[in-house]
């Protein structure tokens, strides 16, 4: 189970919270397959999702 979240209770977090437009994006790859640079590569892609072997939750962070 991955959970991914943020909070305002400390000093780096009032910093560092997600703003408009911002995307947040966890990715899980066997990186005997994949280096760094190539799953990078691929989430500025947008083609992260078409690989078989990847999960990746990718979300645009809309605040209205």
């Amino acid at each position: 189970m991955i959970s991914v979240g943020g909070t305002r209770y400390n000093d780096y977090g009032n910093s560092h919270y997600l703003k408009d437009v911002d995307k947040a994006v966890v990715v899980v790859y066997p990186e005997d397959i994949y280096s760094e640079d190539q799953i990078l590569n691929l989430v500025e892609s947008g083609e992260i999702d078409k690989k078989a072997d990847i999960s990746a939750l990718v979300q645009d962070v809309i605040f209205k």
